[in-house]
């Protein structure tokens, strides 16, 4: 492995790559995939996930209800210690979006219903049938704020769990009611949000991961196949197989350029980063066939 790595960065090496053994090879383009997608991975836990395209309140932000934000109880402070109220009341507030209902309980109900009542409860609604017994109905689409977490049902007994620990600055639903109503469902929701920050960050980063994975898996094969047509002095050099292991190898580089540019930090340059790595890779795999492979190409003298 030192070997193959060492290899990797000049044309002659990289070249000589192409007998390297198959296991070899597959560990250290896992290496490749984990290296590339390291920075963007950071940058994703440090913004506690892609906000805009992992959110458990999409249908609420792309459809503001009208409850939002003066329907909202008064004096209802949520911070990192949890949710506080004055009074012990439940508030229970729906919309409709894309012909779905979407559900929010504020301080769901403790107890066991009376006769003919229902109730709100965290693990969904709950009534009496006719002998008495409690009949639970499963929440679908619905967020539960807690005093001490927030529940959010996806489906029928489908849920995930958060907490308030990710809020830094307490918010006080009454302060809302002076703002826009777009502001305050921005600060309103995105609170929500983030109480599942780490669900979010964990399925980001395994989207990004995945993603890359593939993106390299189809330069490779891709670029493979296209320098089967590659001969130096109508020669050809390299058949498939040593075709992916110079590839391979030839992502050494950019992908250490890369490394470099996202562990900077701004987004605009590790967006670019992933242009770079994608143009560089086949031009120093070209290189290594021409140059490393110690065929000098024939050229013809004309003599007037």
């Amino acid at each position: 492995m030192i070997q193959f790595i060492l290899n990797s960065f000049t044309f002659k090496g990289i070249f000589a790559n192409k007998d390297a053994k198959g296991g070899i090879v597959f560990i250290y383009f896992l290496i490749i995939l984990f290296a590339t997608s390291f920075p963007l991975n950071v940058q994703i836990i440090q913004n506690n996930g892609w906000d805009e395209l992992n959110t458990v309140t999409y249908a609420w932000k792309e459809d503001v209800p009208s409850w939002i934000p003066d329907d909202l109880p008064n004096d209802v402070v949520f911070s990192s210690n949890g949710m506080m109220m004055p009074i012990e009341d439940t508030y229970i507030y729906q919309s409709v979006y894309n012909e779905s209902f979407y559900t929010l309980v504020i301080n769901p109900v403790d107890r066991t219903p009376q006769a003919g009542e229902s109730i709100h409860t965290e693990e969904g609604i709950k009534t009496l049938d006719e002998n008495g017994e409690v009949v639970l109905k499963q929440y679908e689409k619905t967020i539960v704020l807690c005093k001490d977490k927030v529940i959010y049902y996806y489906e029928d007994d489908e849920f995930v769990k958060g907490d308030y620990s990710n809020i830094k600055d307490p918010i006080n639903l009454s302060s809302l009611k002076g703002l826009d109503q777009h502001e305050a469902a921005s600060i309103f929701l995105s609170m929500i949000d983030g109480c599942f920050s780490p669900y979010m960050v964990l399925s980001n980063v395994l989207i990004s991961t995945l993603t890359q994975l593939l993106l390299n898996i189809i330069l490779v094969f891709m670029i493979s196949g296209i320098f089967m047509l590659v001969k130096v002095n109508y020669q050809r050099i390299t058949n498939y197989g040593e075709n992916v292991k110079i590839i391979i190898s030839s992502m050494t580089i950019p992908t250490l350029i890369s490394f470099v540019i996202g562990i900077i930090g701004i987004m605009e340059i590790t967006a670019f980063s992933v242009v770079l790595f994608q143009l560089i890779t086949p031009l120093l795999a070209l290189g290594a066939i021409y140059k490393g492979s110690g065929i000098k190409t024939s050229s013809t003298k004309y003599v007037a």
